[in-house]
């Protein structure tokens, strides 16, 4: 009894990817135009796809996207990749692909579509052609007879066509496996399988493979997790994926018909919406069922192997972050792998709500307002009947909604120079980009004017980022207002050179995430999307510590990162940095001077500085659990007093204790680097 061949799991791969990032190359495959619609690639998400790749488009030939899809190749548990290729694909890009391919010990296989008309200028030879420059390789993947090629479609070409193919094969002296597709594609009765299958070293097919065998032929099977092509060509047939109940279906085909060998349609073909390539939409859900299915086909396991138990404890278990395929223009780094604008960057939250007299608004907004205070009489809370316009006038009375005061005096936010100075203050602290608020409509407190003014400012001086904080200001309920901000936000500053992004599109952080529900955010998610604007979110739902919400976990699921406004007790950051690596997200987390509210609010008690060890303590935290963002609450939120701007109390004490920890951040160093002594040398006993 001959001894059966070991299964090999196969997936098609797409190589004609190019995209033009930071102005170079050409965007090809990622945004054709078609018959149906023209789609928009750069910037906007326009891609003939119903997903999305996790960092975005890429260049399939780029040598980071190689060794990133080398890398998920492995983790999917295949045996290799089989190159797509028809008569127009030059022999010599397709072996040099395959032979970088090599080069990450990742095999190769050919799969040959074959064409409606055979072209004048290689005839029946195309195929023999790419064969050939495939066979020298010692990374392709060979079977019983040779180097394995896949016929796609092969109803398109006669069984004389084939034959005389094979003819020109043998007279090059090639040794090939050659699986004849034997599927209908719609044609059925027009063409004999039987005819096909002369001379094929297999046969491909859809279902069980013992069912459909032809001649004794092994039986491969094709099998794919879904397939929606309405982006190119709306109304087209739709195979839905119902979060990967596709997908096992026919793999439990495939396990109870003892297939030869199993073709993933596709590793990469986003097109056609088959691909089983790490996205926005599923994450890497379709890799693990991939492994997870190919082991079982390899043990010779029935369809009893996958049992909803087994993939439940699969798609939950904690896995490392995915490492993004780095693009065009961005080099690959691992300490870099979410590709940020700038590797382990220090973002601060930064506020730009105030105006005086001398500025635009021509009064003062930010530094005044009505306070609560405690009546000694009743005990009980009220407001403060005081009139801001007459007893808050801050110069001079310094009688102002904090209880510090800016050592520069009161300031403008929408002043072109006090901005530029911020920023050179902050540049010299170490701090690399500040995260601004989005409130929406531009009359909603000027603040979306200083967001065009400070992205303007970093250009100038260079080096340094602005990143946005989405606050929905408690004003609204309905999700539409939400998706009408943010296009505002896109279509005004979505594509400066400044803004600060995360994988290539602009980072967004949402602030207190848990005023609406899961499946809101979701709404927002997906119109955001169809709009083509493409961010990279970063949920907010843990500023007060509410770590034990109903249903957090789908808060994450959507987003892309976890982050919090205000920095959290240490138990809460730690289940945060969990649930970041559990589901592949990027983790940010910081540190904060202090809290005092009460100049405004008596009802909130003081988180008190205490001579900056409480400062000291979280950023400790935070270089024990090295995030990939960290964050300081705030630059100026001289409100609540949470600010390390320079202040009459503080001077510059708290720019040179994070310009200190900044330094210890980047460079990687533990808490352990941290010494006691380097707090007093660098406080001003005399004004902390």
């Amino acid at each position: 009894m001959a001894r059966r061949e070991r299964p090999r799991i196969m997936a098609l791969y797409r190589w004609d990817f190019e995209a033009a990032l930071n102005g170079r190359g050409r965007w090809s495959g990622w945004g054709q135009a078609t018959e149906c619609r023209r789609f928009e690639a750069p910037a906007r998400r326009g891609i003939p796809s119903p997903d999305y790749p996790l960092s975005g488009p890429y260049s399939s030939t780029a040598k980071g996207t190689l060794d990133h899809h080398g890398r998920l190749c492995v983790r999917a548990g295949l045996d290799g990749l089989a190159l797509l290729a028809d008569e127009k694909t030059k022999p010599a890009a397709l072996k040099k692909v395959a032979k970088a391919l090599g080069t990450r010990r990742v095999k190769v296989a050919l799969a040959f579509r074959a064409p409606a008309r055979i072209a004048e200028e290689t005839g029946i030879s195309c195929l023999a052609y790419l064969a050939a420059a495939l066979d020298p390789l010692e990374n392709v993947v060979r079977a019983a007879r040779g180097l394995l090629v896949f016929a796609l479609e092969a109803n398109r070409w006669t069984a004389q066509e084939w034959a005389e193919c094979r003819e020109e094969i043998a007279r090059r002296r090639l040794k090939v496996s050659l699986v004849t597709d034997a599927l209908d594609r719609g044609e059925v009765g027009e063409w004999d399988v039987q005819k096909h299958a002369v001379g094929a070293a297999g046969l491909l097919h859809c279902g069980a493979a013992s069912e459909r065998a032809v001649g004794g032929k092994p039986a491969w099977v094709l099998i794919q997790p879904g397939e929606d092509l309405r982006r190119v060509c709306p109304g087209a047939y739709v195979l839905p994926r119902k979060r990967g109940e596709t997908y096992l279906a026919q793999w439990r085909q495939a396990l109870d018909g003892q297939a030869a060998g199993v073709l993933v349609d596709s590793f990469n073909d986003w097109t056609r919406g088959t691909e089983i390539e790490p996205s926005r939409e599923h994450g890497d859900r379709y890799l693990i069922l991939t492994r997870l299915c190919a082991e079982a086909l390899r043990k010779g396991r029935g369809s009893s192997a996958l049992t909803n138990e087994s993939m439940e404890a699969a798609l939950t278990a904690p896995r490392p972050a995915p490492a993004l395929p780095p693009r065009r223009g961005l080099k690959a780094d691992r300490a870099n792998p979410w590709h940020l604008s700038v590797p382990r960057p220090l973002l601060v939250m930064s506020h730009h709500w105030f105006s005086t007299p001398a500025g635009p608004a021509g009064r003062y907004t930010g530094w005044t307002g009505r306070r609560t205070v405690c009546n000694p009489s009743t005990g009980e809370f009220e407001q403060d009947k005081i009139d801001p316009a007459s007893q808050w006038r801050a110069p001079g009375e310094r009688k102002i909604v904090s209880a510090h005061y800016p050592e520069s005096g009161l300031y403008d936010t929408q002043d072109p120079k006090k901005l530029s100075d911020m920023v050179r203050q902050a540049k010299a602290a170490g701090i690399d980009g500040f995260i601004v608020d989005w409130f929406g409509q531009p009359s909603t407190r000027g603040v979306q004017g200083s967001t065009g003014l400070l992205l303007e400012a970093a250009r100038k001086e260079g080096d340094f980022w602005v990143s946005i904080l989405y606050d929905w200001d408690r004003r609204e309920d309905d999700i539409q207002v939400a998706i009408d901000e943010l296009d505002l936000l896109f279509r005004s500053h979505g594509n400066h050179p400044n803004l600060f992004r995360a994988g290539g599109r602009p980072a967004v952080w949402t602030y207190f995430s848990s005023h609406w529900p899961p499946e809101e955010w979701r709404k927002i998610y997906q119109a955001m999307r169809e709009r083509g604007e493409e961010m990279f979110w970063i949920t907010d739902g843990w500023q007060f510590g509410h770590f034990s919400w109903p249903n957090q976990d789908d808060y994450v699921k959507d987003a892309d990162g976890i982050g919090s406004y205000n920095p959290l007790g240490d138990e809460t950051v730690a289940a945060m940095g969990k649930i970041a690596r559990r589901f592949g997200k990027l983790f940010s987390c910081g540190a904060q001077p202090g809290h005092d509210h009460t100049n405004l609010n008596q009802r909130m008690g003081p988180w008190l500085r205490n001579k900056a060890r409480l400062y000291a303590h979280q950023w400790l935290r935070t270089l024990k659990h090295s995030p990939d963002i960290a964050t300081v609450t705030s630059w100026n939120e001289w409100h609540e007093g949470t600010e390390i701007e320079p202040s009459l109390e503080f001077g510059d004490f708290y720019l040179r204790l994070t310009a200190y920890f900044s330094r210890l951040y980047k460079a990687g160093a533990g808490p352990g680097a941290f010494d006691n002594r380097d707090l007093e040398r660098l406080a001003n006993v005399s004004r902390t």
